[in-house]
């Protein structure tokens, strides 16, 4: 069963250097407060070696490729949240007894790292456990062409080759570690409320507040 995954971290259009210098450190993600503070940081600094952060934009052709590609699915399960954390149990609660997963992931970063207690499933290892438990008989990364490929699991492909796969479920989330604020209201209008908002019968699942803006 082909099952798409997206991470709106993917979206975000900035250079190598700013993301290093100015976005949160890398890992896993540390809590929703101090999440916050971080950003706010961030804004409150006026600028960044020159750069404010409301310069930052998101991929707004790539974004609609991939809302189209999910509009021509057909009743697909859909879950929507701000952690690629749950995406673990979600799919293994969506697989049928004795099937196996093929997933794309839309992605920065490929989610098949050895990060933090690697017993518990996080936003880096999710990936990885579903590889290892033999839940996932195949993952293909849809990279950035700055992405850290060291330690990857999953065979790197072009974004061309997710657009032609018809997909038995879709899982979305924010990132919202690695997802400046101010861009919230692009995930939400080009990810969140076509699916919430659709009138086709889909059983889509979302996280309470997920369509709200941090900004």
């Amino acid at each position: 069963m082909n099952i798409l995954s997206i991470d709106f971290d993917y979206f975000v259009k900035v250079n190598d250097c700013f993301r290093a210098n100015h976005f949160p450190d890398g890992g896993i993600e540390r809590g929703e407060a101090l999440n916050l503070i971080v950003w706010s940081q961030l804004y409150a600094s006026g600028n960044c070696y020159g750069e404010r952060i409301e310069t930052v934009v998101s991929d707004n052709a790539a974004l609609r490729k991939v809302r189209k590609l999910i509009a021509r699915q057909e009743n697909p399960v859909c879950m929507i949240a701000d952690s690629h954390t749950f995406a673990y149990q979600f799919i293994k609660d969506f697989l049928p007894a004795g099937e196996k997963a093929i997933i794309y992931n839309i992605d920065f970063h490929h989610d098949t790292f050895c990060i933090g207690n690697d017993n518990e499933i996080n936003c880096g290892n999710w990936l990885k456990h579903l590889l290892e438990e033999n839940v996932a008989d195949r993952a293909y990364w849809i990279a950035k062409p700055d992405s850290d490929m060291d330690g990857s699991f999953a065979d790197p492909v072009p974004f061309e080759k997710a657009l032609g796969v018809r997909y038995d479920a879709v899982y979305i989330c924010r990132s919202s570690w690695w997802t400046p604020p101010h861009l919230d209201g692009a995930f939400v209008s080009e990810l969140v409320e076509p699916l919430i908002k659709n009138k086709r019968g889909w059983m889509v699942r979302y996280e309470k507040g997920i369509e709200e803006s941090r900004y």
